[in-house]
């Protein structure tokens, strides 16, 4: 059986775990082995398929931290208020997703703002 691992880790609303359950769905048909790595898995009632759920590895900066309201007109912007500009807090992220794709070892990543997971 192949797993795909999907996986949500930026991002406040609840339409990236839609996405991402829907597409879960129609694989699963095929024999697919969800892997769900959430930011919130709290929230994995919205899926519409039975899965296997992970946290996904925290950010530096949460988005409701005080000092991460700077401007987001940029992608690069996003990630620099999150977090992302120090080389050791993003060095740290990178291992993280690195130890758990190397324990789930899936056959394909769906990434659904997840910059992190998607650099790996």
């Amino acid at each position: 059986m192949k797993t795909v691992l999907f996986a949500w880790e930026h991002g406040g609303g609840f339409g990236h775990i839609a996405n991402l359950g829907r597409f879960a769905a129609l694989l699963k048909r095929h024999e697919i082995r969800p892997v769900f790595v959430l930011k919130h898995p709290e929230a994995a009632h919205l899926l519409e398929t039975d899965a296997e759920i992970l946290q996904a590895p925290p950010w530096p900066v949460s988005a409701s931290d005080e000092n991460s309201f700077r401007s987001t007109a940029t992608m690069h912007d996003q990630l620099a208020s999150a977090g992302m500009a120090d080389e050791h807090d993003l060095r740290s992220l990178l291992q993280s997703w690195d130890g758990l794709l190397k324990t789930i070892a899936p056959d394909l990543v769906v990434a659904d703002s997840a910059p992190a997971a998607s650099m790996m």
